[in-house]
């Protein structure tokens, strides 16, 4: 009877900081110290010291398979673009939807969706994320299951874990202008509907909560957003019948384009084969080829692209814009020019080439040539009341590169 009394209170007091609806605050999360086995946190993790993709390191959680991505030129290109529609209704870009984005080979998940951690997703660009909720053993988790919760089970990660990854990387200082759409697939209707309310709303308040748009602010621009310090659009399968006003987090549905892209080879993670995967993961019709991918981003305000499988290369497909390891501004390299391929390339100004027009909805490539001082001279001369300008999307830059040959934009080095 002493031991078993000896044994509570020493499980009891390395409890006190653990809360069902946020975990334990002080361990677990990276660069936080790993969680011991006294702590409810390590089991309520499925017997883990520190969070999915991460390792025990010197007694604090450090990097295990976040952070594994690290292109420069990628991640520039894409936010580069996605500014340069900055004024647009931020659901309206042409943004990559990562499909169960929790539910990745990174954090050990059976039959993925995904190759990378959520944090690797966020770092190849992906701006909309998609959770399935479950109420499990008491918890909200994250899990690929039916509405039954069939294939759902308590070693499934809890919801906190991820509301606090996510917080994590979009706090960081270098993401302080980034804006990411988290679309929510409740799962958690039925007897335990107030419970998993609350589940659901505590760490979203704890880790997001000054971030999170209302539903009237969803449907603004980045800049709008911006504005009003809000960086987390809040969407939701099943409209606002869990999530309501008293929660201060109204939800609506999404419009998106259910199409996904997966690479023909990828060496390193293969994704899982056998009759499990065909009928689980064949059935969405989200497939489609790089090529595929490519030619979606050059469609006219083509919306959100919804992938299984992301990669860098499959990411890469989105950029229509600069060109690999571009752009290389020098002293004697302040403009910009659409080369022969379509893409963008830093140049010299006072090298003689065509110019693109822009008038209304139309965009023309001038005859004459001269430097880039002479731009909006010529285009005034040869297509009355155009501007010298550039494109904002795949598809206007599509317009212009059809022309053929290299063309002067009005885009400048800053």
């Amino acid at each position: 009877m002493f031991l078993i009394l000896i044994f509570s209170i020493f499980f009891t007091f390395n409890s006190l900081a653990y809360d069902p609806f946020l975990g334990d605050l002080n361990c677990g999360q990276q660069g936080q110290k790993a969680c011991s086995i006294r702590s409810k946190e390590f089991w309520a993790k499925g017997i883990k010291f520190c969070d999915r993709g991460l390792k025990r390191i010197k007694k604090t959680c450090t990097n295990r398979k976040r952070n594994l991505i690290k292109d420069q030129w990628l991640a520039d290109s894409l936010k580069f673009q996605r500014e340069l529609l900055k004024d647009r209704p931020y659901l309206s870009q042409p943004l990559l939807f990562a499909h169960n984005s929790y539910n990745n080979k990174a954090d050990r998940y059976f039959l993925p969706n995904q190759y990378y951690s959520l944090t690797d997703q966020l770092e190849m660009g992906v701006r909309v994320v998609e959770w399935d909720v479950h109420f499990v053993n008491k918890a909200l988790r994250l899990c690929h299951g039916t509405d039954k919760h069939l294939g759902c089970s308590r070693h499934d990660r809890p919801f906190y874990a991820v509301v606090e990854e996510l917080s994590q990387w979009i706090r960081k200082k270098e993401n302080k202008d980034e804006i990411v759409v988290l679309f929510i697939q409740e799962e958690f209707e039925g007897k335990h509907t107030v419970k998993a309310k609350q589940a659901f709303v505590k760490p979203m308040k704890q880790f997001l909560g000054d971030l999170v748009a209302s539903s009237h602010q969803s449907n603004l621009s980045a800049n709008e957003l911006r504005t009003m310090g809000k960086r987390i659009i809040l969407k939701s399968s099943l409209t606002d019948r869990i999530v309501r006003d008293d929660s201060g987090f109204m939800t609506v549905p999404v419009n998106g384009s259910d199409i996904t892209a997966k690479p023909k080879k990828f060496k390193k993670l293969r994704r899982p084969k056998g009759p499990l995967t065909k009928l689980f993961l064949n059935n969405d019709g989200y497939v489609k080829t790089p090529e595929q991918v490519k030619m979606f981003f050059l469609k006219n305000n083509p919306g959100p692209l919804k992938f299984d499988y992301i990669t860098p290369h499959l990411a890469a497909m989105a950029v229509w814009s600069w060109d690999k390891g571009q752009p290389q501004w020098d002293d004697n390299k302040l403009c910009t020019t659409i080369n022969q391929s379509g893409r963008w390339e830093s140049s010299r100004c006072d090298i003689a080439k065509p110019f693109s027009c822009h008038l209304n909805d139309q965009w023309f490539v001038t005859e004459a040539k001269g430097d880039i001082y002479r731009g909006q001279s010529i285009c005034s001369q040869e297509y009355p009341g155009s501007k010298f300008s550039f494109p904002k999307d795949g598809f206007q830059n599509q317009k212009i590169s059809k022309k053929g040959g290299e063309v002067f934009i009005s885009y400048r080095k800053l």
